[in-house]
């Protein structure tokens, strides 16, 4: 991506009313799990829908999330899951710093 066209897709994500693209691909992965108000969502999609980049990060989501559904279930034992939530919080703190 050269410098102009780098700048474009900046001006476009402040127009779409997101910052970077990095907010759009967090907005992807909510989106995923089916944590998003419906104007976030459209808002999401709209940048999608312009962003080649944020095009193949959900496109690589789509994937995975259709070979995790292939996958056999397991139940997780009770310490196993609290270590689970213990280290998506410990992520969240790091994301939100």
């Amino acid at each position: 991506m050269n410098r102009w066209t780098s700048k474009l897709a900046h001006l476009t994500c402040h127009l779409l009313g997101m910052s970077t693209c990095r907010e759009a691909t967090d907005g992807i992965t909510e989106m995923s799990e089916g944590a998003m108000s419906e104007a976030d969502r459209v808002r999401v999609q709209r940048h999608v829908r312009r962003c080649g980049a944020c095009q193949a990060y959900r496109a690589q989501m789509d994937v995975g999330l259709r070979a995790l559904k292939e996958l056999p279930r397991q139940e997780l034992a009770e310490t196993e899951k609290d270590d689970l939530m213990r280290r998506f919080r410990e992520r969240q703190e790091r994301r939100v710093r």
